[in-house]
């Protein structure tokens, strides 16, 4: 054989094995593109005969073979024989082709979603006509399963060249109401319970049904959650156990339809001002972008969530608030609770409270409308302007923004303390310090009264008007600003350490602790940094000296209780060991963890006294931290800063 005969030869098998690998390749293509469109795909599938005969009887074929792309939730055969038994028809062909189309049409959305692209909500619209002239609706539950409407997805993700059939095991009836986007999203479910069952002797079901044209403004069920938080003694639609309360249940529910008009939210106009079917008005507040409405609550109005849920009688918008007319405000005076925020809106004297909120941090206000709890204690007008004056401000304008935040802080507590559940003691505020923004901490003395970080010689304050109930907390008014607490403002708080007090002022005028403890920036000529970790030793503990010494040794014994240049929270302390830490006084003292008997921690003195216990920890101030101890420490006053 010839070299051009074998090379030739050569050439033809090559060619044939590219050719078997190329069909080999296309054979093993994972994704092969679809060869039907949606309406190819119904008629080749069994369980979808009655929807291909439905679709050829009103010519809707053409239109779902076009380019679309189309998703096409798809009724089996058994859900078209259950639509026809329900409603009368013999066959399909006894159904008016107006209305089967129509029909059809509401299983038809544009674009192609596969159930992956699915979600709990109303973003679908069907090419179905509904309020308005809108596109109908769709509600997608998603929550177990695929729901649409109601209607369960038995079969997903039939893809077509253009579009996606998921088989559902119900026809989605017209027309659709209200009621079945209410009882259809797990989202409104207590808005369901409130128009059935908690009000059985109105028929909303029918009303909702109706001819309409209707406007309805749906709560969510945080909504609901928020208003039964707000209503003292009522924990459930259970609550609303008499006639009399089931009726005004209704009345607040009738306060949200508005009959005659369905009004998208393209429709409203600012200012405009709305009769509901209970008769009171309602007034529309459009501001950037966002629709709300209000009502004769003084609580915040209440926002669109979802706008536009489109009914064949009715357009839905679903809201964040439960709306009150006057009528339901009235009748539920002394059981309807404020927010923090809206109590201090409400009253007169602690005007320059909510302008120090709002000035300070704009979500303030908000973050005092949450949920909380809180116990708030707020200052009055008069303390507010006592405060100005005090610290050469002019105006609430004049407060540098992070100071007037953090001092306003300075009077919340987590949790709903009424004056009954107060203690003398300390609690954190929600007031921070330091870089690692550390709580600040306050002092209770309920000895007489209730008196917050000493009173107000003690830049602290005295609750005048205790207990506010409020919807997310309680409210004490105070008569005093309270400011943010120094070491030294906290020794002089606690009545434990009158004694230590006396020490540090009275009996060692030539070293003024005072200053020095109070000092919160910066280091003097004197070298100290003004952050202090203190052991403070309470009055029982200097009782237990032979005698308090005298300023020479005194001086000593107080540097001996401080370290300077740390804020030492107990967290901060060895576990199961030893810390071994230098005074201002120059001696070492051993914090040692855990304590014995009742004590905390143990600690060793300059002088080896080892018998000393830490009984509580952790009184923070702006400057340093207070630890409190049962006993004097001693130094070793041949080794001191002298």
């Amino acid at each position: 054989m010839s070299k051009y005969l074998r090379f030739k030869s050569f050439l033809v098998i090559s060619a044939l094995v590219i050719a078997f690998v190329s069909c080999s390749d296309d054979d093993n293509d994972p994704t092969p593109q679809p060869a039907l469109d949606v309406v190819g795909i119904a008629s080749n599938t069994a369980e979808l005969s009655n929807l291909v005969a439905a679709l050829e009887k009103v010519d809707l074929v053409g239109t779902l073979q076009g380019a679309g792309p189309f998703t096409i939730f798809a009724p089996n055969d058994e859900a078209f024989a259950q639509f026809l038994s329900a409603n009368g028809f013999a066959s399909l062909e006894a159904v008016p082709d107006d209305v089967l189309t129509q029909v059809l049409l509401n299983h038809v959305v544009s674009g192609d979603l596969g159930s992956g692209d699915l979600s709990t909500g109303f973003d679908l619209s069907t090419l179905a006509t509904g309020a308005g002239g809108l596109n109908l609706s769709l509600s997608i539950d998603t929550s177990d399963g695929v729901k649409v409407n109601g209607s369960t997805v038995t079969a997903p993700n039939r893809k077509g060249t253009n579009g996606t059939i998921h088989i559902i095991d119900a026809v989605i009836g017209l027309p659709t109401t209200p009621v079945t986007f209410v009882t259809t999203n797990p989202n409104l479910s207590s808005l369901a319970t409130a128009l059935t069952t908690a009000t059985p002797n109105n028929d909303f079901v029918t009303t909702l049904s109706g001819d309409g044209p209707f406007t309805i403004l749906a709560p969510t069920d945080d909504a609901f959650a928020e208003l039964l938080g707000r209503l003292d003694g009522f924990d459930s639609f259970d609550d609303f156990n008499t006639e009399q309360l089931q009726t005004l249940l209704a009345t607040i529910l009738q306060y949200h339809v508005v009959s005659g008009d369905a009004e998208a939210s393209a429709d409203l106009t600012n200012e405009q001002v709305i009769t509901t079917l209970q008769g009171e008005d309602l007034t529309v507040r459009i501001e950037g972008g966002v629709v709300s409405f209000l009502d004769a609550d003084i609580e915040q109005p209440a926002n669109v969530a979802v706008a536009d849920i489109v009914a064949s009688n009715a357009i839905v918008h679903a809201i964040d608030k439960v709306l009150l007319p006057q009528e339901a405000v009235d009748a539920l005076e002394g059981v309807l609770l404020s927010s923090i925020t809206d109590i201090a809106i409400a009253t007169p004297a602690l005007s320059n409270l909510v302008a120090a909120l709002v000035a300070a941090n704009g979500e303030l206000p908000t973050v005092l409308r949450g949920d909380g709890p809180f116990t708030v204690f707020a200052p009055t007008d008069a303390a507010f302007k006592a405060f100005l004056e005090a610290n050469d401000f002019a105006t609430l304008g004049d407060v540098p923004v992070d100071v007037l935040t953090n001092v306003l802080l300075n009077h919340v507590v987590s949790g709903a303390n009424f004056s009954t559940d107060l203690t003398t003691g300390y609690v954190s505020t929600l007031s921070t310090s330091g870089p690692e923004e550390t709580a600040l901490s306050m002092f209770i003395n309920t000895a007489d009264g209730v008196v917050l970080n000493g009173g107000r010689a003690n830049s602290g304050a005295t609750v005048a008007t205790a207990d506010i109930k409020a919807s997310n907390g309680v409210v004490h008014v105070v008569n005093g600003v309270i400011g943010l607490p120094n070491v030294v403002n906290h020794a002089i708080a606690n009545p434990q350490f009158t004694t230590l007090v006396n020490a540090l002022t009275t009996l060692t005028p030539a070293t003024d602790f005072a200053s020095i403890l109070a000092r919160t920036e910066g280091e003097n000529e004197d070298g100290i940094n003004p952050s202090f970790t203190v052991f403070a030793p309470t009055n029982s503990a200097f009782a237990a000296l032979d005698a308090i010494p005298a300023e020479p040794t005194l001086t000593q014994v107080l540097l001996h209780h401080v370290v300077g240049g740390a804020n030492v929270r107990s967290t901060a302390l060895t576990p199961d060991g030893d810390t071994v830490a230098t005074t201002l006084e120059n001696d070492e003292i051993t914090i040692t963890l855990p304590g014995t008997g009742d004590n905390i921690a143990d600690v060793q003195d300059g002088s080896g006294n080892n018998d000393i216990g830490i009984t509580a920890v952790d009184v923070q101030a702006t400057n340093g931290v207070i630890h409190v101890l049962n006993k004097v420490m001693i130094p070793n006053t041949t080794n001191n800063s002298n």
